[in-house]
């Protein structure tokens, strides 16, 4: 049997728009995303990562999960 290779997911956006908050549900661990190297603000600080199933379902894909800091300017107009 061919070992099923995970993918990828890596968020880009904004500090504070929660992406760690929907990295967390992806991977079905609340508050993993969240540690001590967060700032007061909340947010993340420096790269983690997250191996596991998808929803946190055995039966589900696998999933590599990064959370990382937020980049970019979130006063940007999207218009």
């Amino acid at each position: 049997m061919q070992e099923q290779r995970p993918l990828a997911i890596i968020p880009f956006g904004g500090a504070g728009s929660g992406k760690s908050t929907i990295l967390n549900g992806l991977a079905g661990t609340p508050g993993y995303f969240k540690s001590s190297k967060t700032s007061a603000s909340g947010q993340t600080q420096e790269i983690k990562r997250f191996d596991g199933p998808a929803f946190g379902l055995a039966s589900n894909p696998l999933l590599r999960i990064y959370d990382a800091p937020g980049v970019g300017d979130v006063n940007i107009p999207l218009a």
